[in-house]
């Protein structure tokens, strides 16, 4: 679930957003420190459909209640991925899915580990900038 936009909430199942147009990157996964090819939804996609502009703050959050907050524009600038597989499979609970966020090497977040938020459940907009 995405909520705090000028969309109101957008609520996804994992289904729903494993329909929704995808990318693929192969990326040097820090905490197994090997090479692993993940597949999601860009969160730009996400912020775009649901309102939400880069000066707003999101929070996400794990199934395990930890928290990371930063800009939208923040997640965007590092393509931000929420990922759906991990190479060609579901991912599973204790590797931190079904849902995880992730970073291509080299972008800003890729080495803020606390960014790499595994387990999401929800997002929301804590504080969100009026535009215009």
């Amino acid at each position: 679930m995405l909520s705090g936009g000028s969309a109101g909430t957008v609520s996804l199942t994992y289904d729903e957003l494993a329909t929704l147009p995808t990318r693929t990157i192969t990326i040097s996964e820090p905490f197994v420190k090997e090479q692993q090819t993940f597949t999601g939804v860009a969160m730009s996609d996400l912020f775009a459909k649901a309102g939400i502009p880069d000066s707003a703050r999101v929070d996400t959050l794990a199934l395990n209640d930890y928290h990371y907050v930063n800009t939208a524009g923040a997640f965007t600038a590092s393509d931000g991925l929420l990922a759906i597989e991990r190479n060609g499979q579901p991912i599973p609970y204790d590797a931190g899915g079904p849902v995880r966020i992730v970073y291509p090497d080299g972008t800003p977040l890729a080495s803020v580990l606390d960014a790499w938020n595994w387990s999401l459940s929800s997002m929301s907009v804590t504080t969100a900038t009026p535009t215009g």
